[in-house]
């Protein structure tokens, strides 16, 4: 088997633009959706396993997780996710947990740290912070800033949450009006001491 090609300069810009936003702005609706849930049941394990999927691929991305996906570095070699602190150290941990808690079939799964609505809203708080960073520190270089829609006035556009598919079953983000960037901005208000969350709706 040949060498794996890397990416070309407009699969990445796109990648940008496109997937990028669709992450962000998913991640935006599933975590309001997970702290305003008053059911107990199936409902709340749907809202609470769509909110997992989304941070864990934007988290692998910051983190530089080498899964087979794009990551963060990338597009900036320099980037590396902020953990000085003991908070950023306790969000890395938090998203290591999800893998125990909902991607994997751990035999020992019961015996696993409980993953609460509160810690996901310190990893969504977490994921954001990051990203608007990793915006922020893109370089000048290709066209990744103009994907991400920082210094862009006609920028790469997408729908957040309307997809189509292509001929071979994958989704794809479709167009609008909305630069990466922008979506970041757009979402929810989220503060949580541990115990109880509380929310401000745009």
């Amino acid at each position: 088997m040949g060498k794996k090609q890397p990416p070309t300069e407009p699969q990445k810009t796109a990648y940008l633009s496109e997937n990028m936003g669709y992450e962000i702005g998913m991640l935006h609706y599933a975590i309001e959706k997970l702290v305003t849930c008053n059911d107990t049941g199936h409902e709340l394990s749907m809202r609470y396993e769509c909110f997992s999927v989304h941070a864990r691929n934007l988290g692998n991305f910051l983190i530089n997780k080498d899964d087979g996906s794009y990551q963060a570095h990338d597009f900036n070699n320099n980037f590396r996710p902020a953990k000085q602190t003991r908070k950023d150290r306790d969000i890395l941990a938090l998203l290591n947990l999800l893998n125990s808690k909902v991607f994997h079939l751990v035999a020992k799964r019961d015996e696993v740290k409980d993953f609460t609505v509160g810690n996901a809203v310190d990893v969504y708080n977490w994921v954001i912070k990051e990203l608007k960073r990793f915006g922020d520190e893109l370089p000048d270089e290709h066209d990744y800033k103009k994907a991400w829609g920082n210094f862009s006035t006609d920028p790469q556009n997408l729908v957040v949450g309307d997809r189509s598919k292509s001929a071979n079953g994958h989704a794809y983000a479709n167009t609008s009006s909305t630069p990466v960037s922008q979506i970041l901005a757009q979402g929810p208000t989220i503060t949580s001491d541990g115990t109880t969350v509380n929310y401000r709706g745009k």
